[in-house]
Formats: C-alpha cells, structure tokens, sequence
C-alpha cells in the first residue's frame, strides 16, 4: 500500500509538474523562487482538476480555449 500510494503522487503530481509545466527546465535558480514557483503550480493543478477537468493536459487545452470564461470563474 505504501509503495503504491508513493506511486500514486509521483504519477498525479510531479509527472504533471515536470511534463505538463516543465518545471525541470524552468531554469530558476533562487530557492525561494523555487519554491514559490511549486506552490504555484500545485495551486494551479488543484485549480485545473477542480474546475476544468481531471486531465491536466485536457485542462490546459480547454483553459486556453476559454480564457474569458475561467478568468470571471477566477475572479468570482
């Protein structure tokens, strides 16, 4: 159960971060930056999933789409 649950937040949450929001590649250097930057996009997946759909990559396509929409979803 452990190594499963393990697996379960390396497929659903760091494989999104490093694939869909290239964070390996940001080239960041600062810690601090660092960190803000992966709060950021946690927050960002919690968003998607939330309110656009359980894909991330779904959800960037659609977000992109329909920026207008989300962006009054945002604000409200």
């Amino acid at each position: 159960a452990g190594i499963r649950g393990h697996w379960g937040i390396e497929n659903r949450l760091h494989w999104v971060k490093d694939v869909c929001f290239g964070e390996d590649a940001n080239g960041i250097r600062d810690a601090d930056g660092a960190v803000n930057m992966a709060v950021f996009s946690t927050i960002a997946i919690n968003f998607l999933r939330q309110n656009i759909s359980d894909s991330v990559r779904q959800a960037q396509i659609l977000f992109g789409q329909n920026f207008k929409e989300l962006f009054h979803k945002i604000r409200n």
